[in-house]
């Protein structure tokens, strides 16, 4: 049987490097590449890409900016950082915003091969975690669904599996390297956003529905929610959109009261009553946009037009609400 090639996405501003790179991966790997991070954002919304080979100095969206937006929307795909110079802050930078690794550009053709390699090795390892995860929560274990955080990979997900021979053995020495207590989902949000999508994905096809997924300032809300319920509830509130909605992608306004309520309390701290009104009126300002623009196609001057205000207004709106990027990759995709 034919396996179907992993994919790597080049993106690099210098078209030797970009030929270099291309040249090192094609025999073995399903090869893309582009010169900046605003064409591969569009890409991952429609290819299967599985390791991403990012410049850190590229024109318009810098490096880590990519990085940062793959790491919370596309949190399985492996990123490996690529710099002219060798900086320890740079590199230290790139590790804590999620990167896989970082390497110069003068590095050996065997050592890119390998540090791919390895990556993808990681990777293969996160998704056996997940689809692990949905097997056992299926029969009805559901409190094994873990997500891909360092606690998740090391929940003791896995010795049960083991012994039931649902998981091979060698590979979960690789990963339970120390048996730990898998927190409360409030303790670990780098969780959720995977989670959400692995439920967002089950239960679209249960439903028969295309629902393309969950916009970035939901995800906001999500992340900074006290989930009382822990992953049940998420799957509950996932399933329960999506059986009810009719739209393609879930959004603020989608969410219960409660889950925009945590918001105000989270802010209440260390926000006065002005700015929590502030908030209030920015969430419906949001929403509102978010919703004309589902209506208008995700074009732009088509919801200018459609809200009647100027198309130099609804950009500023739009940057100043942090929906604009939202709004450009939506209309690629």
């Amino acid at each position: 049987m034919t396996h179907k090639p992993k994919t790597v996405l080049i993106v690099d501003d210098d078209e030797g490097m970009r030929d270099t790179l291309t040249a090192i991966l094609k025999r073995d790997y399903r090869v893309l590449r582009v010169s900046n991070g605003e064409a591969a954002l569009p890409i991952l919304n429609r290819e299967d890409v599985d390791i991403m080979l990012l410049d850190v100095r590229l024109p318009g969206i810098s490096g880590f900016e990519v990085l940062r937006i793959v790491k919370e929307n596309y949190s399985l795909v492996e990123v490996i950082i690529i710099s002219a110079i060798s900086e320890v802050e740079t590199a230290v930078q790139a590790m804590k915003h999620g990167a896989y690794h970082y390497i110069t550009k003068d590095f050996d053709y065997d050592t890119m091969r390998s540090l791919v390699r390895n990556a993808l090795e990681r990777q293969d390892l996160n998704r056996q975690v997940l689809t692990l995860s949905a097997q056992i929560a299926d029969q009805g274990d559901r409190e094994f669904v873990v997500g891909p955080s360092q606690a998740g990979r090391e929940i003791i997900d896995l010795e049960k599996a083991v012994k039931d021979g649902r998981f091979r053995e060698d590979l979960y020495y690789r990963v339970n390297v120390i048996p730990i207590k898998l927190p409360p989902l409030r303790e670990r949000p780098e969780d959720i956003p995977e989670l959400a999508r692995f439920f967002l994905r089950r239960y679209s096809a249960r439903f028969h529905k295309r629902v393309e997924g969950i916009a970035e300032s939901t995800m906001r809300i999500l992340c900074n929610y006290w989930w009382p319920g822990n992953i049940r509830e998420l799957e509950n509130l996932i399933e329960r959109l999506i059986a009810v909605g009719d739209k393609e992608w879930i959004t603020d306004e989608d969410l219960p009261f409660e889950f925009h309520l945590a918001q105000l309390d989270n802010a209440e701290s260390s926000a006065s009553s002005e700015s929590l009104f502030q908030e209030a009126t920015n969430t419906f300002e949001r929403n509102f946009i978010l919703r004309a623009l589902e209506r208008s196609g995700w074009n732009v001057t088509a919801t200018a037009r459609y809200l009647g205000i100027p198309l130099s207004t609804l950009k500023f709106k739009m940057d100043r609400l942090e929906i604009r990027e939202l709004a450009r990759r939506l209309r690629g995709a």
